[in-house]
Order: structure tokens, then C-alpha cells, then sequence
């Protein structure tokens, strides 16, 4: 993952910028961009709470967005509620 992301030990991933893995996104001044993280569990999970740091920097600002997933087994699959949260934004819940 790019310089100052944080994952879970045993977790891996990365962040894809159309179809490619990336490192940095250049954006200009009050534009946009999407990325997408993808995220990979190890295969000796436990059930609990795992957090996923994503940081952004750019000169004087930067951001960082925590991602806190709650980790259930249920008939041996898992199941994964996602807390997002924007340093000063509003929470958002997606269930997968």
C-alpha cells in the first residue's frame, strides 16, 4: 500500500487508479478522483474489530479515512459490517 497507509498485520492490499495498482492520484484543485482500495484478509482470521488507516497528503493538507471492520463468522463464512470514517466528515455503514 502507498507511504503512510495502515492495514491489520497478516492483512494485505492495495489501491487501484482505473486498472492499475497505484501509488499516488494527482487531482487538481477542486477536482476529483476515484480510487479503489482492495483489501485482503488472511485465512487465519479471528473475529473482532480490524481498522484500515488510508492517508492522503497533498502539500499543506492532507486527510485520512479510517475504515473499521467488524469481523463475524457465521456457518463458516464471514461476514464484514464497514464503518467509514472521514477525519471531519459523516460516518457511512455498508455491509458486505
Amino acid at each position: 500500500m502507498c507511504e503512510g497507509n495502515t492495514l491489520p498485520e497478516g492483512f494485505e492490499g492495495y489501491i487501484q487508479g482505473g486498472s492499475y495498482r497505484v501509488s499516488k492520484v494527482f487531482v487538481e484543485n477542486g477536482g476529483e478522483s476515484e480510487v479503489t482500495l482492495h483489501i485482503s484478509v488472511p485465512d487465519e482470521l479471528s473475529e473482532g474489530n480490524y481498522t484500515v488507516m488510508v492517508r492522503a497528503n497533498a502539500g499543506l493538507a492532507s486527510d485520512e479515512l479510517s475504515i473499521i471492520m467488524d469481523a463475524k463468522e457465521c456457518s463458516g463464512f464471514w461476514s464484514f459490517i464497514h464503518g467509514i470514517y472521514a477525519q471531519g466528515g459523516k460516518e457511512q455503514i455498508k455491509k458486505s
